[in-house]
């Protein structure tokens, strides 16, 4: 098992799960205590977007959209496409061609979720 880091105290619940591609991840619930930052006087409001990724009261540290979702719509789209193609009829097993297809698909909806 790999630890990203190690945990401040023993957890008091664990989540295990598996994503449509097949990774396992864990969460876990830990108590922690709050630390309370310096003032600083300063402030920035972030809003989140679609056509921009975030936009901030201070243009300096504003994001602008990579567009990766074009490219990953349109690879989704493809894969999509190729499941339509390869459908099997009812009450068979999917083909080996349709799996390939249906977790290439899973795999670009993943990476548009992330």
């Amino acid at each position: 098992m790999v630890w990203s880091r190690e945990l401040p105290k023993p957890p008091s619940s664990v989540r295990v799960y598996r994503d449509s591609l097949g990774h396992w991840y864990c969460s876990f619930v830990v108590a922690t205590v709050t630390e309370v930052l310096p003032e600083t006087g300063r402030n920035i409001g972030i809003d989140w977007g679609v056509k921009e990724t975030a936009t901030t009261t201070s243009d300096a540290h504003d994001l602008p959209h990579a567009q990766h979702g074009k490219t990953a719509a349109a690879k989704l789209a493809k894969y999509q496409r190729m499941m339509a193609r390869r459908r099997t009829p009812k009450n068979r097993p999917d083909t080996a061609g349709y799996r390939k297809a249906r977790r290439a698909a899973a795999k670009v909806s993943k990476k548009l979720a992330r």
